[in-house]
């Protein structure tokens, strides 16, 4: 399970990523630019989920090409699971009483 919870622009970047893999800096900010985000914050955030090993990036000529690392399956897995055990604290039992 995931211990890291995404921000918006966190979340933007990721779900732009999970989309068309291979994005410049400037095409995923074209993607989350309805939240009017700076470029620097942008760059903050893509260091920020690299360091973390969410994502990372080819360098192809001078351009850095990015490429979601996290599988969008494995983090609704993670999410759904997150939310089973903090309201079931794990127990089937209480679970399946509950879908029934």
């Amino acid at each position: 399970m995931l211990k890291n919870k995404f921000n918006r622009i966190e979340m933007q970047i990721l779900e732009a990523l999970w989309i068309q893999e291979n994005l410049l800096s400037r095409d995923i900010l074209e993607n989350v630019n309805s939240s009017k985000i700076a470029y620097s914050t942008l760059s903050m955030s893509l260091r920020l989920l690299e360091n973390k090993g969410f994502i990372s990036h080819r360098k192809v000529n001078n351009a850095f090409h990015y490429y979601a690392i996290l599988k969008k399956e494995d983090y609704l897995v993670s999410l759904i699971k997150g939310i089973l055990d903090g309201h079931f604290s794990s127990n089937q039992d209480e679970l399946i009483n509950y879908i029934h």
